[in-house]
């Protein structure tokens, strides 16, 4: 029968030799040779057994055993629920990577698109057939975009 782990304690997690230390309910001290320490999750799913960095343990932006406590706690619970948290990890960045590139691609202005456009397409082929049909094309659009909704996000001039 394993061994029930007795818990750390806020001493313990700064004085700590390398090694593994388990708090219970799937929280592990993980101190490296180098003196890094960091808290990690390990859990059971599908009969894999995965682990799921919480942050580092010691430093700036280390994460209070308390803190490390109650996320291993909700991610158990994640876990008996039958999802893997690393999943819901991944798929939370992505949307947050979504979200950002549509963030990104609604804030592209009127003079951003027309200034692509012209260097994407009509000067490299106007350029290949006349130079001096590129430079009236550049010279047109440049007086077009001049205007007040220059800087006017697409998305608000489509609306």
């Amino acid at each position: 029968m394993p061994r029930k782990a007795t818990g750390l304690t806020a001493a313990k997690v700064r004085t700590a030799d390398p090694g593994r230390y388990g708090d219970g309910g799937g929280l592990y001290l993980l101190v490296r040779p180098g003196g890094g320490r960091f808290w990690l999750f390990r859990y059971v799913i599908a009969k894999k057994m995965r682990e799921m960095g919480l942050g580092p343990a010691s430093g700036r932006d280390a994460v209070m055993l308390t803190d490390a406590r109650t996320a291993a706690r909700k991610l158990w619970e994640a876990v008996r629920a039958g999802r893997d948290p690393l999943d819901d990890r991944k798929a939370e960045a992505e949307a947050k990577k979504a979200a950002a590139l549509a963030a990104q691609a609604l804030a592209v202005t009127f003079k951003d698109a027309a200034a692509s456009y012209i260097v994407g397409s009509i000067i490299i082929e106007a350029m290949r057939e006349d130079q001096a049909l590129a430079g009236q094309v550049v010279a047109l659009l440049k007086s077009k975009v001049k205007s007040a909704r220059d800087k006017a996000a697409i998305a608000d001039l489509l609306l």
